[in-house]
């Protein structure tokens, strides 16, 4: 098929510049700039506050509760690991 892809992704592009994110996704995406942009914010939140939300999850999973909702009223988010690469690290780096 030749199906000009360069032109649908322009278009698309352009119809996504369109739309303006509302208040909630404005506060959304700078909360998120904050906690990826420190150390400190990023280790508590999103690798342990990810494991203890994964045990929450379940109760609001496919709800409109769920901050996760579009994704997950059809499939399953990945399990968090139960241990991050730089506690792995340290782990293994003591045994020697």
């Amino acid at each position: 098929m030749k199906i000009d892809l360069a032109h649908h992704l322009l278009q698309n592009r352009r119809n996504a510049a369109r739309v303006k994110p509302s208040l909630w996704q404005k506060l959304a995406f700078k909360m998120f700039a904050q906690v990826v942009n420190s150390r400190l914010l990023w280790s508590l939140l999103a690798t342990k506050g990810g494991r203890l939300g994964q045990i929450f999850h379940r109760l609001i999973k496919g709800t409109q509760l769920d901050p996760a909702y579009v994704w997950t009223k059809t499939r399953d988010l990945p399990p968090v690991a139960r241990q991050s690469f730089k506690e792995w690290w340290k782990q293994r780096a003591g045994r020697y």
